[in-house]
């Protein structure tokens, strides 16, 4: 191969290299929408940790579908940088199942560094009072960007888990009641004020 063939031949790899590189780019900065969603239990337990576990430690979910009756729905929607994200496992228990799962919630404790001060310890906050949820709900992290909490359901022993980050109200996939009461206040006021609640560090 001759110089002149070589620079030809080494500038296509280069452009090749550029559009591979941009195009994935551009579609993501387009909307690009990314969705997963499933009742297969055997799918549930293989897939849906490792595939949250990018945004949070997911404190509220549960770490295993062993004592999970039937799986009412789960999705994972992920608009690719441009609309934020949402991640929802709704299950039935049975009432063992349900009763362990409540004290689970009860006695979940993550542990923090506070620098020189050492660690401390924080507890989801069970929350029902009407005034920010319409259900009783455990949470780890309520603020204007990002909520992690599970909706529970007493009577059909039913558990809601929900995480959302940077995701704007017309894009939530849920019926009004599970959704915080001032999400889009709290959404466009930022860190001006506001209830804020979070275990993590």
């Amino acid at each position: 191969m001759n110089k002149k063939k070589l620079v030809i031949f080494a500038t296509l790899v280069l452009v090749g290299m550029i559009i591979a590189a941009v195009i994935p780019t551009i579609i993501v900065c387009a909307g690009l929408k990314l969705e997963v969603r499933s009742t297969d239990i055997d799918y549930l337990e293989g897939k849906y940790l490792k595939t949250n576990g990018f945004y949070s430690d997911f404190i509220v979910f549960p770490r295993s579908l062993d004592n999970v009756k039937t799986i009412n729905d789960y999705y994972y929607i992920d608009y690719q940088l441009k609309d934020g994200c949402i991640v929802v496992l709704d299950v039935m228990y049975d009432k063992t199942g349900f009763d362990n799962e409540i004290a689970r919630l009860d006695n979940q404790i993550v542990r923090n560094h506070n620098g020189a001060e050492g660690y401390f310890y924080k507890k989801l906050k069970y929350v029902d009072d009407g005034v920010l949820f319409n259900c009783p709900v455990y949470v780890a992290t309520y603020r204007y960007y990002e909520y992690e909490y599970v909706c529970v359901d007493y009577e059909s022993m039913r558990c809601i888990y929900v995480y959302m980050k940077y995701l704007s109200y017309d894009k939530i996939p849920l019926d009004e009641k599970y959704i915080p009461i001032d999400y889009q206040i709290n959404e466009s006021r930022k860190e001006e004020g506001g209830y804020k609640y979070t275990v993590y560090p």
